[in-house]
């Protein structure tokens, strides 16, 4: 029940501080209030129940921009100190098993790279020269390794053979060959060619090694088997992932041999991901796609062998976010919204 507590106050506390800057409220919003303007997310409590750290985001006028940076404060309120500053914006905040350290995401001079702090003695040290940017941080829980996704680039499709324009010459862009079903993303515009895989890198720092492979993305979250000898992953390795856009299965990844076995082949998608405290049993969300225009998330349990699949609370007619085992492993804690 204590991680089940850990978890719902971290969420109360985000909503706390939100609703609290909201209520000092004493005038109707203007258009510069915007760079006034300050929200939490990522609450995360150490595993004594004694500590939360969060992302506080702010406005940076001169920039015009959001920027994040990592604070810790105890849960009576006291000691609400910076983990890190600076106008560089941080994400994916992992807090190490024994509450000792937190990884995060954060940009040196080549890009978004991956550090870590002692919170005992404010050191920091960069884990990372990445040419591409980490996200969705996990502990093992052992507290020795370090889970992540990362872009692999490919190459893009071309046509023939261009010319090469001389030396000083301002020619045209080169054609854009589409050969992907989804190749644009709103207000982003077009997708770097390549494919999520999933990696790991030693906590005190060394080479990241790469366990999946294909041309398939991986990307939902990922969750750690209790021994550390395997992770379990979301993705659609099926042949038909580029018009199946809808549909992800759960993979246990064996990081001895990089064998990947599917544990779930449903029609519909399988994430959130989460391994029962003794290594037996994983709980998910997800439904059966029937074509319909909407779809509640529901909640699973299963052995880690993808073996007695049921579904709990079948008649619950709520979203289920974020399921999170308790510390006995004997309940399971999760959130959704009602009333919205």
């Amino acid at each position: 029940m204590i991680a089940g507590l850990r978890r719902l106050f971290a969420i109360g506390f985000a909503c706390t501080a939100v609703l609290a800057s909201a209520a000092q409220a004493r005038t109707p919003f203007t258009v510069d209030d915007v760079f006034q303007l300050g929200w939490v997310s990522s609450p995360l409590l150490d595993h004594r129940g004694d500590r939360v750290l969060y992302l506080r985001h702010s406005m940076d006028i001169m920039r015009d921009q959001p920027r994040s940076n990592l604070w810790r404060v105890n849960i009576d309120g006291s000691e609400h100190r910076p983990v890190t500053t600076g106008p560089d914006s941080i994400s994916s905040p992992a807090l190490s098993p024994e509450g000792s350290r937190v990884a995060y995401v954060r940009r040196d001079d080549t890009g978004p790279q991956l550090f870590v702090s002692w919170l005992d003695s404010a050191q920091t040290a960069q884990l990372t020269r990445l040419p591409q940017a980490p996200a969705s941080l996990v502990w093992s829980p052992d507290g020795k390794w370090l889970a992540f996704r990362m872009l692999v680039p490919a190459p893009a499709p071309t046509i023939g053979t261009l010319p090469r324009p001389p030396a000083g010459a301002q020619w045209a862009d080169a054609p854009e060959v589409v050969e992907r079903m989804s190749y644009r993303t709103d207000g982003a515009g077009s997708k770097p060619h390549g494919y999520q895989h999933v990696f790991v890198l030693p906590a005190d720092g060394g080479s990241p090694r790469q366990v999946t492979t294909g041309n398939f993305h991986h990307s939902g979250n990922i969750a750690w088997s209790a021994d550390a000898e395997a992770l379990y992953i979301v993705a659609n390795r099926n042949p038909d992932w580029e018009q199946d856009t809808q549909n992800t299965d759960l993979y246990r990844v064996e990081l001895g041999t990089g064998a990947i076995v599917a544990l779930t082949d449903r029609r519909g998608p399988d994430t959130q991901v989460t391994v029962s405290p003794d290594g037996k049993l994983l709980a998910w969300v997800g439904w059966d796609d029937r074509g319909l225009g909407y779809h509640r998330h529901r909640l699973y349990v299963m052995g880690v062998d993808g073996g007695n699949r049921r579904e709990l609370l079948p008649d619950l007619d709520r979203n289920i976010q974020q399921p999170g085992w308790s510390t006995d492993g004997k309940r399971l804690l999760f959130y959704y919204d009602d009333r919205v």
